[in-house]
């Protein structure tokens, strides 16, 4: 399966960071009639440290 994202590529881009969540699996989206079902995701939230 090919990702738009690779989840090395955030962990190599944001590794001075402070990785507050990070997630790469399936979940199931309900955002309107043309854009629903199962989904790839990679979900990341980061905090820069003081020396950025």
């Amino acid at each position: 399966m090919d990702f738009l994202y690779k989840p090395e590529e955030f962990l190599k881009i944001f590794a001075e960071w402070r990785i507050v969540h990070f997630f790469m699996g399936e979940v199931t989206r309900n955002e309107g009639e043309l854009h629903n079902g199962l989904s790839h995701v990679i979900q990341f939230v980061g905090q820069k440290t003081d020396g950025q």
